[in-house]
């Protein structure tokens, strides 16, 4: 693995999750959503600039949009799914703290995001 590859998709990734975090804190706080839900929708918003992102700055990818939009959506929906399981098991079923909980699913989900995407989204041999 490239660390340096890595270090740009934590970096770009983090900021991503600034914005999810933000959404989740705020609908559940303010609004009275549910963590999975707040977490889930703030997940699914930060999704397309972490794609532009990363596209751009850690895989300096040169595949077609057509190409790599898709399967970055699909590795994004099964990393949702990822994220929502772990954030209803840890807060739901274990009575961790939401903020805890999600700490948690974010760590899990930025290693199958880097992996899956590095491997499927945007290698260069599937171009």
């Amino acid at each position: 693995m490239r660390y340096q590859q890595f270090l740009s998709f934590v970096v770009i990734g983090g900021s991503c999750t600034l914005i999810q975090y933000l959404i989740l804190f705020g609908m559940t706080e303010f609004f009275g959503v549910s963590p999975v839900i707040s977490s889930s929708i703030g997940y699914l918003l930060s999704a397309t600039l972490n794609y532009l992102f990363n596209r751009r700055f850690t895989f300096d990818s040169e595949r077609k949009h057509s190409d790599s939009v898709p399967r970055f959506f699909v590795i994004s929906l099964f990393g949702l799914a990822i994220n929502a399981a772990v954030l209803y098991l840890f807060q739901l079923v274990g009575s961790v703290h939401y903020l805890i909980a999600q700490i948690i699913a974010t760590t899990v989900v930025l290693f199958w995001n880097f992996f899956a995407n590095r491997a499927w989204t945007f290698n260069k041999k599937f171009i």
